[in-house]
């Protein structure tokens, strides 16, 4: 059963949001707040509870897209979906109300111990969406792409957002929007694979997705270009801040995320079979960590 929930709520990935949270609160926001004599106006109890809310919001979203996706999912992944394979429906359902109400009693404590009233509201929003992109906005042309990748944006900033004195710190600011783009378009990128790799039970289920309905070339051009752009993106930041003088973090990014990005873009052109799909999302998902990781790498090397 634990196995089971586990995967339902895919402890892997809601791992990396934590990684991400104390990745942005310790090489960055801490870090940048201490070299102009200021502190996180977020005590650690209170950022702690900041990422609960989050963790089990993103937790409740898992479960929910899995019970949406049962019937597309006995086409396209048969035995890695666990609702009604190993969790019955009513069973997955109290699981998703538990967590989401979790998550948002988590938000409430939040915004009562540091003041700011509208982090619930902000956390209920993407509650919200998060259910909506499962039950219709994942089915329209690249609007659930876009939702779920604006959620991943997200929870690079969140942190920040919610912190009085980081937002109002140029460098906390400029540095974590820089990665919350990366998570943005990477995000993107890797879900246009996804439905390539779900195309088949997407046009079972008459989804409107980018490769239902312009075909899987279309799809794979449109992920390739986002993964050069942000290779780019990343090229331009480079040449502005003359990283080629730190030799360790610009052999770091180029070795381990813009040289994959570029990997990516051109491989998956001539990919045709749903395993080709698959591995193309999961090397996506890698090149996010190894992104979420040079964090470290730029906080030991300044």
């Amino acid at each position: 059963m634990l196995k089971n929930v586990l995967s339902i709520t895919r402890a892997g990935n809601l791992m990396i949001i934590c990684l991400i949270f104390l990745l942005v609160r310790h090489t960055i926001i801490l870090p940048f707040l201490g070299a102009e004599a200021s502190e996180s106006s977020l005590s650690n109890t209170q950022f702690l509870l900041l990422m609960l809310s989050t963790v089990l919001i993103a937790a409740g979203g898992y479960v929910i897209n899995d019970i949406f996706d049962t019937g597309t999912d006995q086409i396209n992944r048969p035995e890695s979906n666990k609702v009604g394979n190993g969790i019955s429906l009513f069973t997955s359902r109290i699981l998703y109300f538990t967590l989401t109400i979790s998550g948002l009693i988590a938000a409430v404590l939040f915004g009562e111990s540091t003041g700011v009233k509208y982090a619930v509201l902000v956390i209920g929003i993407c509650a919200g969406l998060l259910y909506f992109y499962s039950s219709s906005y994942k089915n329209m042309l690249l609007l659930g792409n876009i939702v779920i990748s604006l959620l991943a944006g997200l929870s690079v900033m969140i942190t920040v957002l919610f912190d009085r004195n980081a937002v109002g710190t140029d460098s906390v600011m400029t540095v974590t929007a820089a990665y919350s783009v990366f998570a943005f378009l990477i995000t993107l990128n890797r879900e246009i694979i996804k439905d390539c790799e779900d195309l088949e039970g997407d046009i079972r289920f008459s989804a409107s997705t980018l490769p239902a309905l312009a075909g899987t070339s279309a799809a794979k051009i449109t992920a390739s270009v986002i993964a050069v752009l942000t290779a780019g993106g990343i090229f331009y930041i480079q040449i502005l801040q003359q990283q080629w003088q730190s030799p360790i973090p610009f052999a770091y990014v180029v070795c381990f995320i813009q040289l994959p990005l570029i990997w990516l873009a051109a491989s998956r052109l001539r990919w045709q079979h749903k395993t080709d799909f698959s591995k193309n999302s999961k090397l996506s998902k890698l090149i996010m960590l190894t992104g979420t990781l040079s964090m470290v790498v730029f906080h030991f090397s300044f």
